[in-house]
């Protein structure tokens, strides 16, 4: 099974919380201008009017379940 965790560029603080808790240096911060030019606010827009939730393969009273709810 595979899967992706998108960021909205829009709702990002610059905290980088996410980057700093990141157990295997998967996340990055990079300048929102770099991002848009390679166009990943179309990523963004594609997650949100084409992607459906599907099953919960971790169930929702778990850790990992909790992250995919």
């Amino acid at each position: 099974m595979n899967y992706s965790i998108l960021v909205s560029t829009y709702d990002c603080t610059g905290c980088e919380v996410c980057v700093e808790s990141c157990p295997d240096d998967a996340l990055f911060m990079e300048s929102t201008l770099d991002v848009k030019e390679r166009g990943l606010p179309g990523a963004w827009e594609y997650a949100v009017s084409k992607v459906t939730k599907k099953r919960n393969p971790a169930g929702r009273d778990t850790v990992k379940g909790s992250q995919f709810e």
